[in-house]
């Protein structure tokens, strides 16, 4: 273990102080920088932004899936500390694990943080919804270190110094599962679809790729650099990214063939923890002895940038969900530091349709690393249509198909790079306006008349005369007695026949019906007497 028989102690809000004062910072203790971003969004200028202090030599960090909280262990006071990431306060008070914590991780859901105690050959877990761990700890192999959980959240692989790698059941808490590797192991990670767990072989420098259904390595181990510890894949899936401790260096694996691609990329002296961005673009490394984090752009994999300055003996690197902060934790100095890397995405994202466009609103984001918002950049899909905004938190898109259902993203630009986009808007449909009808110019028929009935052989049979404008008439007959009616007929001629009974007294109704609409009704009352 690390002497630490002698702590510096400091922290400090760099973005509080005098310009004079900064410059002191950074060349007595420390000093962060913003990484910049690749050359496709934005040319960042480094700013600095914060610190949060820590209990005793703190060495990996994890933060929840919903970016609210930030898990840090302390391995010199046997215990995990809980900050909030939007003030960076401290979560009540330290949560006691085993002895000597180092690497941990938090489950795809959220609720549970899995710790591994180096000193203790075993592993803690937190219920995040109290921050106490829950159980007893979990008995591993020998001198536990890396942690990390498969994507749906079944698995822990811890992987262990006595050179193997243990695997948790989480529905139990119970190891399931004992991967002998034969060497001293150290970092560890999960691929995205969970086929596959990549584990770094500190003592023989390469890496073993484990079948995560079988729980064997696939193929030979991969030859990276010298002392291989952290270990980082992408998003999609398609890179590992290796920091080799003894050389230096960050090896890169395509993991489609198991090998290196290129030449390892140089950083800075003793790289420890490394982390990739959620969206892919970067890497950040924490070079221990040079007290720096290495900014690697996964397109060139080539570093860019200045080293960030950052607290002594850095150690654990992770970002945040929204891809707005990477936090690099310091053993040396106690401390974690926050470093600003892009604006968080503009929030709630909404669209209002009109006729072959929608118009999109959003708020700004939550976290801009106190630097403004010089432009906003809307996409509409379906078809990727675009608008950019300056600062306005509102964007028209003309031109739409109507019928065809869009959502709208936002991404947000200062000087410190470009967000991720934002949570697609519900999506809303442009529709052509439905058009009143013409006003109707057409005459209302006129009354019928000329109304007359023969009745001969039990059989009415009633005529009447043509009204101009007509397309129809609607005539009905009482029944007989002439109290109520039977069912209106339609007809286009100018006849209606109907049985009657003799003697019987009826009434029969007419009117036309045209374009103009209904014409008044004419009655014509008489009595079945045969003529």
């Amino acid at each position: 273990m690390p002497d630490t028989s002698s702590r510096e102690v400091c922290v400090m809000d760099i973005a509080a102080l005098s310009q004079w004062w900064r410059r002191i910072a950074i060349g007595v203790v420390l000093a962060m920088t913003l990484v910049g971003l690749p050359a496709q969004l934005v040319q960042a200028d480094p700013v600095a932004f914060g610190t949060i202090l820590t209990q005793a030599m703190p060495i990996e960090a994890a933060v929840t899936p919903d970016g609210s909280r930030l898990y840090v262990t302390n391995n010199g006071s046997g215990s995990v500390s809980v900050f909030d990431t939007q003030t960076n306060a401290a979560v009540g008070e330290p949560i006691p694990v085993g002895s000597w914590p180092r690497g941990l991780a938090v489950t795809p859901d959220g609720s549970r943080v899995y710790v591994a105690n180096y000193g203790a050959g075993s592993v803690s877990v937190i219920d995040t919804s109290t921050n106490a761990t829950v159980g007893t700890p979990i008995t591993v192999g020998g001198s536990p270190w890396g942690v990390a959980v498969t994507p749906d959240g079944r698995r822990v692989y811890v992987t262990n110094v006595s050179g193997t790698v243990s695997v948790i059941d989480t529905s139990t808490n119970q190891v399931v599962s004992g991967i002998t590797l034969g060497v001293v192991t150290h970092g560890v990670a999960v691929s995205p679809d969970g086929s596959r767990v990549y584990v770094t072989r500190f003592g023989d420098g390469s890496l073993s790729v484990i079948d995560t259904n079988t729980n064997a390595t696939v193929g030979d181990p991969i030859p990276v650099g010298a002392l291989p510890e952290g270990i980082a894949i992408t998003p999609g899936g398609k890179h590992a990214y290796v920091a080799n401790h003894g050389s230096d260096s960050v090896s890169v694996i395509d993991t489609e063939t198991n090998s290196p691609i290129g030449t390892p990329i140089a950083v800075g002296d003793w790289p420890w923890g490394i982390a990739v961005s959620p969206d892919g673009d970067q890497v950040i490394v924490a070079n221990n002895q040079s007290a720096s984090g290495s900014v690697i752009d996964t397109d060139t994999k080539t570093t860019v940038g200045s080293p960030i300055a950052v607290g002594a003996a850095p150690m654990g690197v992770a970002f945040r969900p929204d891809g707005s902060r990477a936090y690099v934790v310091s053993s040396g100095h106690y401390l974690v530091t926050v470093i600003a890397v892009q604006p968080s995405p503009p929030t709630d994202v909404t669209a209002v349709a009109g006729n072959g466009e929608i118009t999109a609103s959003w708020q700004p984001p939550t976290f801009t690393g106190d630097q403004p918002i010089t432009d906003y950049l809307a996409t509409a899909s379906p078809g990727g249509q675009q608008c950019t905004t300056g600062g306005a938190t509102t964007c028209a898109f003309p031109g739409l198909t109507n019928g065809a259902a869009y959502t709208v993203t936002v991404t947000a630009t200062n000087s410190i790079g470009t967000s991720m986009p934002s949570k697609p808007s519900t999506a809303v449909t442009p529709t052509a306006p439905v058009m009143p009808p013409p006003p109707n110019t057409a005459p209302t028929p006129g009354r019928v008349k000329g109304v007359k009935a023969r009745v001969r052989h039990g059989k009415v049979r009633i005529t009447w005369r043509s009204v101009a404008g007509t397309t129809v008439y609607r005539a009905r007959i009482s029944k007989p007695g002439a109290v109520s009616y039977k069912a209106w007929k339609t007809t286009t001629k100018r006849v209606f026949r109907a049985t009657v009974r003799t003697g019987k007294a009826y009434r029969f109704q007419v009117r036309a019906l045209g374009a103009g609409g209904r014409g008044p009704v004419t009655t014509l009352r008489f009595r079945a007497r045969e003529r």
